[in-house]
């Protein structure tokens, strides 16, 4: 199925010959907040952090990152407002690289809602989420910040705190 297919390309974005080193996933199609033992087996030594939709679901909504096993993982950041959003802090050389990684999963068609509308409160609240992770670590000197995932189309600057 679907899922099986995403386990197989995160395990081959991570191996060696690739070197990826961070795999972001929007809709992985898990629930909770650990990883079952298929997608450990996939992934061998690479790491696995999720941030799964409630049982349940049946929209499947939820984030994960795969980080290549080169990185340690020192904090995960997740939405407690929801299951859209997910980061985390990684090192490697004993703290000589240091990185943010944020992903986010955005409710869709954000440019043709309006300002009030659901999807557009979230999309803000989770960008807003994004920039208070990026502000708080980069204090830390997590120069290097990633944003990624499923924007589903682009925030308005005059609907985004951001301004992006």
């Amino acid at each position: 199925g679907k899922g099986g297919s995403k386990r197989s390309y995160m395990a081959s974005m991570l191996a060696e010959d690739r070197q990826a080193d961070v795999v972001c996933i929007q809709e992985p199609g898990l629930a909770g907040q650990i990883a079952p033992v298929i997608v450990s087996n996939v992934l061998g030594d690479n790491r696995f952090i999720l941030h799964g939709s409630s049982p349940g679901d049946p929209l499947a909504h939820g984030v994960a990152i795969a980080v290549h096993s080169s990185w340690s993982i020192l904090r995960v950041l997740r939405d407690e407002g929801g299951c859209r959003a997910l980061g985390t802090l990684i090192e490697k050389d004993e703290g000589n690289q240091r990185m943010l990684i944020v992903n986010l999963y955005l409710p869709t068609n954000l440019d043709r809602l309006d300002a009030s509308s659901t999807g557009v409160v979230e999309a803000t609240r989770l960008c807003a989420l994004a920039h208070k992770w990026i502000r708080a670590y980069r204090k830390e000197a997590y120069d290097n910040v990633v944003v990624c995932g499923d924007l589903n189309q682009t925030l308005l600057p005059q609907l985004s705190p951001l301004g992006v």
